[in-house]
């Protein structure tokens, strides 16, 4: 059973905002973190429905810091009789190791992701420690990939392989020990001690009047277009969307790019580049929103 979902990480989700309404400089970044979270996801897939929902418990997207002051992120933490902690890499192409280096098969030596889940690992166990639970820790580099290939791989180690990974679920899944309440407690402490700002963010710069106004089609990311007093569309694609969907849609896109904004009628139908009418706006916006008066203007929460 999953007690923390995945979520979409906020920086990937402000870059891809970003990517419809100006030209970004950090194209590569999004694709990495893309890439990332695609291999993320395709992980999340292959776990669940290789194991017996009842007997596990899986969070997702945990950010931590110990008593050490160390701060740490895991992609996947297990919990079934013992912690697991999976790191995973969605690599593609072909890697070697030589003397515990690693190298793409052009020889451009990469970080080893191994000292990387041995961080985590040993700061993973520090917190337990702080916490004062007692339970087995394992932990491995999980390649979801398929066409990724590692030469010169060691025969046992903590890494699993993409033809490893369905034989690795059906052993963990063969061991039907039960989740017990105390399990229970302590995946609630682990998640409570999750923060919500993540200093490892790396957000460019951007202002409001640089950024282009309107409102981008959910299906290919061109500017919709009015098409009756109930939908816009898109000229690209074809896509058809509700007035209503649209602006909710990007009222979510404006509150997570500008938080300290107001939500107002102006504002969102300044935002919504005037595809849709202020009286939509103010109607949808009093639907969905609690209303609030200033001395000025009137805004929504």
């Amino acid at each position: 059973m999953i007690i923390k979902q995945r979520t979409v990480p906020k920086e990937l989700l402000i870059l891809r905002y970003l990517d419809k309404r100006m030209k970004l400089l950090e194209v590569d970044r999004l694709e990495k973190l893309e890439k990332g979270y695609a291999g993320e996801l395709q992980w999340d897939s292959l776990i669940t429905s290789g194991l017996s929902s009842s007997n596990y418990l899986m969070m997702n997207d945990l950010l931590l810091t110990n008593s050490g002051g160390h701060t740490f992120q895991i992609d996947s933490l297990l919990l079934k009789r013992k912690f697991i902690i999976f790191e995973v890499k969605n690599y593609e192409g072909e890697y070697f190791l030589e003397n515990n280096r690693w190298y793409t098969l052009s020889k451009v030596e990469i970080q080893s992701p191994l000292i990387q889940l041995q961080r985590t690992e040993i700061a993973f166990r520090r917190l337990l420690k702080d916490l004062g639970i007692n339970i087995p820790v394992e932990a491995y580099l999980v390649f979801v990939n398929p066409e990724f290939t590692l030469f010169h791989a060691p025969i046992h180690s903590s890494m699993l392989l993409p033809s490893q990974l369905n034989r690795f679920i059906q052993t963990v899944n063969r061991d039907n020990f039960g989740i017990t309440a105390q399990d229970e407690a302590h995946a609630e402490e682990i998640i409570s001690c999750h923060l919500d700002n993540n200093p490892f963010e790396r957000l460019p710069n951007y202002s409001y009047q640089e950024l282009t106004k309107g409102i981008p089609c959910s299906l290919c990311g061109y500017f919709l277009f009015p098409f009756s007093q109930s939908y816009i569309y898109c000229k690209s694609c074809g896509n058809k969307e509700s007035v209503e969907a649209a602006v909710l849609r990007s009222v979510v896109e404006y509150n997570k790019l500008f938080p300290d904004k107001q939500l107002t009628t102006n504002g969102v139908s300044d935002w919504c580049g005037e595809v849709v009418s202020e009286k939509s706006v103010r109607r949808i916006l009093k639907k969905q929103f609690i209303s609030q008066s200033s001395k000025r203007y009137t805004y929504f929460i």
